[in-house]
This record gives structure tokens, sequence and C-alpha cells, in this order.
């Protein structure tokens, strides 16, 4: 990977570690956590190629070498009690969002609980994998993947897009990496100096089909319903035709993206 220079940011991306193949950032910055040297708060790891890159619930995130942004974050958000740890998954996701308005506008959403889409496909996905003891986050560390100069997907793949293929030309990774770092920056500075009812309500508004009628499925069963929030513990609010509410955990329902 040719060399990369760290964003300008306060923190976040300072102590930035290039390599042109891993097989999962994440599993690299926790090994590095592991061992007996601090790693200080906001480093990144970067991966032009990543052999085994991991998403959500044991999936795996594909990604043609080079192409995309690859990184993963190491953060220590004492600050957030454990209870309340999807406000970090919050406060993520909008960072995230806000950096990746910068190159395609207001088509940008989060689709809970921190999948970035544009319009109705997938450009980004998160991995968050938290470390807890007793009363506090020991660490967190942050999986970012994001589809940029990608022109071509794998069939097997349902609904994914990338910056080059929205805007027709690629962009470069470091400043997709800049963006991002400086945005997030932001947002986790947000939350830790108390500002969680924002980054609550500032993702609310930015959710997938916020506020929309659209189809889900749950157990087997297509339904109709709204989005109205997600709770303090992370699970998605519908209310339904009828006026009563539900309340999901993740992975327990899902978008029914093409409708028709």
């Amino acid at each position: 990977m040719n060399t990369v220079q760290p964003p300008t940011t306060l923190f976040i991306g300072q102590n930035l570690l290039t390599f042109d193949t891993l097989d999962s950032a994440n599993s690299y910055a926790i090994s590095l956590l592991a061992g007996p040297a601090k790693v200080p708060e906001g480093t990144v790891i970067m991966a032009s190629e990543q052999r085994a890159g991991r998403g959500q619930a044991f999936t795996h995130w594909v990604s043609e070498g080079g192409k995309n942004l690859l990184v993963s974050l190491v953060l220590y958000p004492h600050f957030v009690e454990p209870s309340h740890i999807f406000l970090l998954s919050q406060c993520i996701s909008l960072g995230v969002r806000d950096a990746l308005k910068d190159f395609l506008g207001d088509g940008i959403k989060i689709k809970w609980p921190n999948d970035i889409y544009f319009e109705n496909k997938k450009i980004c996905g998160l991995l968050i994998e938290n470390s807890i003891r007793a009363l506090h986050i020991n660490y967190s560390v942050v999986g970012i993947g994001i589809n940029v100069n990608q022109a071509d997907f794998p069939a097997s793949l349902p609904n994914p897009v990338s910056i080059r293929q929205v805007t027709g030309k690629d962009t470069d990774l470091a400043v997709v990496l800049n963006s991002v770092c400086r945005c997030i920056e932001k947002r986790y500075l947000q939350l830790k100096s108390g500002h969680a009812q924002q980054i609550r309500q500032d993702y609310q508004e930015a959710m997938y089909r916020y506020n929309e009628i659209h189809h889900f499925e749950y157990g087997g069963q297509r339904f109709k319903a709204r989005i109205t929030g997600v709770g303090d513990d992370g699970k998605l609010v519908l209310e339904y035709g009828n006026g009563l509410i539900g309340r999901y955990d993740f992975k327990t329902i899902h978008y029914v993206i093409n409708e028709e």
C-alpha cells in the first residue's frame, strides 16, 4: 500500500497503521489490544485487502483488493455506560454518514442498526466489537468497510453500491479516510461532552425509511409498519396500522428492500 498521510484530526487516525493485506483489520486491532503496549486511542488500522473480513453476525465482508476503504478504529469509550452501549453505535454511524454526505449528498441514510445506505443500496457496513469489564467499556474496535472505487460486485451480494457507481469516477481513498476520521471524531467528542440526546435525535432523523410505511418480515411473516425510532436498548420501534407498537432486536426482523 502506498504511504497514506494521517488525517487532519486531533487524535483519530493520528496513529495510522497501513497494510497491503490482513486477514481482518478488526482481529489485528484486538490482537494489539491484548499485547503489553498501550494502543493510543484513535489508532486506525488500514488494509488494502482483507482475506477474512467480517461483517455483522458472523457474515463476511466482500471487497475487491485496493478498491475500497477497509479500516478498524480503536476507542476507549469509558464514559459510556454498558447499558447505553447503543449510543456508541449511533455515534459512529452518524460520523460515517456525515462523511459520506460529503461525497453523495442527502441520499445517505443509516439502516438500523448501523449499515449505511445510498438510496436503497448498501454502501458501508460497520462491525463494532466491545470489551466490557465490570461496569465500564474496556475498549471498542470499530470496523468500517466503505465501497469506494469498486465497479462490479458478486451476484451473491443483494444490494451493494459504491461511490464510483454513483458518481462515475474514482475517489482517492486517503480523501475518504480523512473525511471519515474527521466526522467520527466530531461525533465522538459530541457524545463525550454529554450531548447524548442530540446524538439520539440526529440518528433518528438520519434513519433509512424513518416515519415511512414499508414491509418487514418477522418469523416468516410479512407485514407493513412504520419506523418511529429506536429505544435506548437499541431495539427498533415500529408502529403497526392499528396503532400498536412493537420492539425488535437486531437480526430478528428484516427490511423488505424490494417491495414489488
